[in-house]
């Protein structure tokens, strides 16, 4: 027998061992997301953020040698983001735990063990190896290529481009992991047959929960309801501010909808959808009160024409009803409640947008790189950041397209184009429920980014990496 077989051999009876077979029951059930959610809104509260990462990169080296695949990230990955409390925002404390001084050598020491267990188990087991990652195909690769050629191109040959030229190149690289990782890694490495079909849906769901939790614990712990207002600038977490909050749990909606349509416990999940809805009310954000409308409507549509049994059908229409009604009443008792969305001054996204077009004109071809908006117009810096931030994460033009056309002119907007031309594909062909509620909720993060920067914040297109790979590989 050639020696890398029987390496591979050995290799893959490992997850056999009995006590692997105890450990692998608990990762690989169903109930592994709930595990995960729960640390997560443990390491958030009782803030040891750093050791619940620790014990996460033990449970992945665990798994490069005795599990079955690298399924469980789908969960540890989105909870292990969503985990850091508002002490540790880089943006607005420099005694967060992701600068050097504070600790995030470790995330260095761990990300290479990872690296280097992750490399081991490629190399010795072909089902889930380098051998299957190099005869896996892949319908998005090549769009995600030249969306990742046209990051790091972004701003070549523009004036001034060198003073931010190695600035530019780390945030490219940033998004370019960000996008295309989650989406090349477990495109090989999850035996996506094995996989139950709600398992990326049941995390989408835990998602919205888990920042629904972190956002009710600011309003109870912090002085963000003050004389009757809501003090949206005090409304952030380590990993984000209310816009990202509002937009991640707006984008959990659609899956609380998908076990309604299965006609799983509809009631339940009826009043989970509800209960996100008011969350994102909450965090006072408007485009996701918008992005929240969009699904709750498109999903209620769905049910009613196409939900799998009567009792689906018929108690999404009964709620629906009531909430309308209730909603018109309590409106017209308290119109106030608007006031949190209408009653701020004109914003300045039109002034912004028409910058960023102006900024294109000069450098057509490939923009003037993602620090354009720093080196433009430093009179539309509206927030305040730490200074190592805004070193790694510039100021962004809260637009996709804005974006795209500013920092990496015509070349990324034609990249970009055909990247979304190969994701409407993906999902349109063959049609099914799976892909349709996923793909509401990744609409939902499309729309908002023509508002906002969501697809060029990590968190967001980390989700929607993991969720085109779902797509592609369990939906067929």
């Amino acid at each position: 027998m050639h020696t890398m077989d029987t390496l591979s051999y050995k290799k893959y009876r490992l997850p056999d061992l009995p006590f692997a077979k105890k450990i692998n029951a608990v990762i690989y059930s169903n109930a592994f997301p709930f595990l995960a959610f729960a640390f997560a809104l443990l390491g958030h509260f009782l803030r040891v953020e750093l050791a619940v990462y620790t014990l996460c990169a033990v449970l992945v080296v665990y798994i490069s040698f005795f599990g079955k695949d690298y399924s469980p990230l789908l969960a540890l990955v989105t909870f292990c983001y969503l985990m850091p409390g508002r002490y540790n925002n880089p943006g607005k404390h420099d005694g967060s735990i992701f600068y050097m001084q504070n600790g995030a050598w470790l995330f260095i020491v761990l990300a290479v063990i990872l690296l280097i267990s992750a490399a081991i188990r490629f190399s010795l087991d072909r089902e889930i190896g380098f051998w299957r990652m190099l005869h896996t195909r892949r319908k998005l690769l090549s769009g995600m290529l030249l969306l990742s050629a046209a990051y790091l191109l972004a701003g070549a040959g523009s004036d001034g481009y060198a003073e931010y030229a190695k600035g530019n190149f780390v945030f490219a690289l940033l998004q370019i992991v960000a996008i295309a990782a989650c989406y090349f890694l477990f495109s090989f490495s999850v035996k996506w047959e094995e996989l139950d079909r709600r398992y990326f849906i049941c995390v989408g769901l835990l998602m919205g929960l888990l920042v629904g939790a972190e956002l009710v614990g600011l309003f109870l712990t912090e002085p963000i309801f003050q004389n009757g207002e809501i003090l949206r600038d005090e409304i952030y977490v380590g990993w984000g501010i209310c816009n990202n909050m509002g937009l991640l749990i707006a984008m959990a909606i659609p899956f609380a909808f998908y076990f309604i349509y299965k006609g799983e416990h509809p009631l339940l999940y009826q009043l989970i959808a509800i209960l996100l809805c008011v969350l994102t009310y909450l965090t006072t954000s408007r485009g996701a009160l918008v992005g929240a409308a969009i699904a709750y409507v498109s999903c209620v549509l769905i049910v009613l024409c196409r939900g799998e049994t009567k009792r689906a059908k018929s108690s999404c229409a009964i709620i629906t009803s009531l909430l309308l009604c209730g909603g018109v009443v309590l409106l017209l008792i308290h119109p106030e409640i608007l006031d949190v969305f209408f009653a701020r001054g004109p914003s300045t996204r039109e002034r912004l947008y028409e910058y960023g077009m102006r900024v294109f004109a000069k450098s057509p071809i490939f923009g003037e790189g993602f620090f354009s908006l720093n080196r433009n117009a430093t009179d539309f810096f509206i927030w305040e950041k730490v200074g190592d931030f805004s070193d790694t994460f510039p100021e962004r033009w809260h637009n996709t397209l804005v974006q795209l056309f500013a920092c990496c002119g015509m070349v990324g907007f034609l990249a970009y184009v055909y990247h979304r031309y190969q994701t409407l594909r993906l999902f349109l062909c063959r049609l099914n429920p799976e892909k349709a509620f996923i793909g509401i909720s990744l609409v939902v993060l499309l729309a908002l980014s023509l508002i906002d920067c969501h697809f060029f914040n990590i968190g967001p297109v980390l989700v929607y990496s993991m969720a085109l790979a779902v797509v592609e590989y369990k939906t067929k």
